[in-house]
């Protein structure tokens, strides 16, 4: 799925068939505070924090189109 040209979900499942750790976040809307988060396998600590700021703005993209759709009803 595409959004604003920037690609936030593995359809095909290209990340599932490489060996990669899976990192689920979920962060609250209002304030962007982290709620949760699981990580599945190891992963570098310099590579965390990128990782992260990178779900965050993942999560904030889609909150965005959700909050859009849900003015227009």
């Amino acid at each position: 799925i595409y959004m604003l040209v920037l690609f936030v979900l593995d359809l095909n499942g290209v990340e599932r068939s490489g060996d990669v750790c899976e990192l689920f976040v979920a962060f609250r809307s209002a304030d962007s505070k982290l709620v949760t988060m699981q990580l599945d396998d190891r992963m570098p600590l310099t590579n965390l924090q990128t990782t992260i700021e990178l779900a965050q703005q993942g999560c904030q993209i889609i909150a965005s189109h959700i909050k859009q759709e849900v003015n227009k009803i």
